[in-house]
């Protein structure tokens, strides 16, 4: 099982939760699942730019308040919203896809 000192594109702050009025929770970006961080980091080593998490691990509160649903990944820390251009997305979706 990989560990945070094994993830080379990303740091634990990246996926910090908020909390219902969108306060950072520090700290909280500690408990994404490392396996799935593991994967965005090789991904992000593939395409060979930057990946901004714009969202990582939620609090069931914000969950609720932004709309998603009762058993959100997000909620376990496998799964993350990235930034993204059009362009970045295509690339995304086709490195992902290979």
């Amino acid at each position: 099982m990989p560990k945070w000192k094994d993830i080379k594109h990303f740091e634990p702050w990246e996926f910090n939760a908020k909390d219902k009025g969108g306060n950072i929770l520090k700290g909280t970006g500690l408990r994404m699942n490392l396996d799935f961080v593991a994967k965005l980091d090789r991904l992000r080593e593939f395409l060979g730019f930057p990946l901004v998490i714009t969202c990582g691990m939620r609090e069931a509160g914000r969950n609720e308040d932004v709309g998603g649903v009762k058993d959100s990944a997000h909620l376990t820390g496998h799964a993350v919203d990235i930034a993204v251009t059009s362009q970045t997305r295509f690339l995304i979706v086709n490195a992902i896809c290979k």
